[in-house]
C-alpha cells in the first residue's frame, strides 16, 4: 500500500514540476522582450514559484522595477521608476480603465481644467501638489503620462514613481512601443518633479 502512495506522490510531483516549467516558460516568453527595453545588460527577470514575476534593471540610469501580474484574467504591469521627488500622490483616469484597491489619500481638485475634467487626483497636501504642478514642465509631463494608452493609475511615494498599465485586450503580449513610451514619460515626469527639466 505504501508503494502505491509513493507512486501517486511521485506522479503528482512530476505533474507539478511540468506545470511550473510551462508557467515559467510562458512568463519568460512574455517578459523577455521587456528586458530588452532596459539599459544594456541591466535587466534581471525573477520568476518565483510563489509571488509576482519581476524585472529589475535601469532606464536612463535610474533604477526600474516591473511587476507582471493578472487581475480578473487581464495582464497588468506595475512599472516603478526611482525618483527623489518628495511629493506623494495618486492619479487615475476618470473614464477608461480603473485600478482596483483603496486609495489612502484625499481626493483633490487641482484647479487645472484639463486635468480635473479627465482625471482624479488624491494626495495628502493639495496646496503643495498644486504648487508642484506650477513648476516648469510638471503639468505637461503629468498630462502626457496620464494619456498613455491603457494606463490605470500613477502613484508617487517612498522614492518611486509608478504607473499601472493594463494589457491591450486586442493584442497578445505586451506592446514594446507603448511600454517604451510609458517608460519615457515616467522618466520625464520624474525629472520634472525633481526640478531637473
Amino acid at each position: 500500500m505504501q508503494g502505491v502512495w509513493l507512486i501517486v506522490l511521485a506522479l503528482i510531483g512530476i505533474q507539478f514540476t511540468i506545470l511550473v516549467g510551462l508557467w515559467q516558460r510562458r512568463q519568460r516568453q512574455r517578459l523577455t522582450p521587456i528586458l530588452q527595453l532596459l539599459d544594456a545588460e541591466s535587466g534581471v527577470l525573477t520568476l518565483p514559484l510563489v509571488g509576482i514575476p519581476q524585472i529589475e534593471g535601469r532606464w536612463h540610469r535610474r533604477q526600474v522595477r516591473i511587476q507582471a501580474f493578472e487581475r480578473r484574467g487581464r495582464p497588468q504591469l506595475r512599472i516603478g521608476l526611482s525618483s527623489s521627488a518628495s511629493i506623494f500622490f495618486t492619479a487615475q483616469p476618470r473614464h477608461g480603465p480603473k485600478a482596483r484597491g483603496r486609495v489612502r489619500r484625499l481626493q483633490v481638485m487641482l484647479q487645472a481644467p484639463e486635468l480635473d475634467e479627465n482625471f482624479r487626483f488624491y494626495c495628502n497636501s493639495s496646496d503643495r501638489f498644486r504648487a508642484t504642478l506650477r513648476r516648469a514642465g510638471v503639468q505637461s509631463s503629468l498630462l502626457a503620462l496620464l494619456k498613455t494608452p491603457y494606463l490605470a493609475q500613477i502613484n508617487s511615494e517612498n522614492g518611486w514613481l509608478e504607473a499601472l498599465l493594463l494589457s491591450d485586450p486586442q493584442k497578445k503580449g505586451w506592446d514594446a512601443p507603448r511600454l517604451r513610451l510609458a517608460l519615457d514619460r515616467l522618466h520625464r515626469l520624474a525629472m520634472a518633479l525633481e526640478g531637473k527639466t
